[in-house]
């Protein structure tokens, strides 16, 4: 079962099933208490805790927390606001190398299965291990140590714009250059798995991923013809599907 996978449940009291809804699993193992809304002025509240663990507590809480609500209500007085819950310190710590191990082994298991029914020139299965590589190779070790909760856009900008690569084609072919902004893209997009998981364990928010800026980068140059490098990639690629 998902960490945050939130189930719903009415008041089992049929006086207060419209008025009380209980929450389950909003936060995982790791936090269980139960929570709760209420509907007051036909609006739910903001989620709340009941304080325990335990079912039927939770039921008489929910209903005690209704009660002084709506009497608020009735003299005018505002709703309480949920107090903003502080982040324990295991979550504030937790390294960049600790949330991209468990995307490695995802993203390891989800390209194995597709070689396996599709064969190993499979496109998607491909597309992983350019994720897998880049999040190996560049990015722990270039994050390792980090709480993920600190990582900035100065930081990971700062990485990217120190970093070369081989050139493959050009004048330049052979040579350690600064990375075009294909490569970047592609970086970034490895970055945004880490961080994905990073939102869901409840490390970061949503709107705080840092992400990797392509400005300053060489745009991709339009290759004149097909050569034969090419014409075997692309062969590598299909399968009898």
């Amino acid at each position: 079962m998902p960490r945050n996978r939130t189930r719903y449940e009415p008041h089992p009291n049929p006086r207060y099933a419209d008025r009380i809804r209980l929450i389950y699993e909003r936060r995982g193992e790791d936090d269980p208490w139960i929570e709760a809304q209420v509907r007051i002025g036909g609006m739910w509240s903001a989620v709340f805790a009941l304080k325990t663990k335990l079912r039927d507590v939770a039921l008489t809480n929910a209903i005690e927390e209704l009660v002084r609500r709506e009497q608020l209500h009735a003299g005018g007085q505002p709703q309480p606001a949920r107090a903003p819950k502080a982040r324990s310190a295991a979550k504030r710590t937790e390294t960049f190398e600790a949330v991209a191990e468990e995307v490695l082994e995802e993203l390891k298991a989800e390209r194995d299965d597709l070689q396996r029914r599709n064969g190993r020139g499979c496109g998607k299965a491909n597309t992983l291990a350019v994720h897998i590589s880049t999040i190996e190779e560049r990015l722990i070790p270039a994050f390792r140590g980090v709480p993920v909760a600190d990582l900035t856009r100065a930081q990971v900008n700062e990485w990217a714009r120190a970093q070369k690569v081989r050139a493959r084609r050009g004048a330049d072919k052979g040579k350690l250059v600064k990375p075009g902004q294909s490569t970047i893209g592609s970086w970034s997009h490895s970055l945004q798995k880490v961080l994905d998981r990073a939102v869901l364990k409840e490390l970061i928010k949503e709107d705080n991923k840092p992400t990797i800026s392509q400005k300053g980068f060489t745009k991709a140059q339009r290759n004149p013809h097909i050569g034969r490098p090419e014409v075997e990639a692309l062969r590598d690629h299909m399968t009898d599907a």
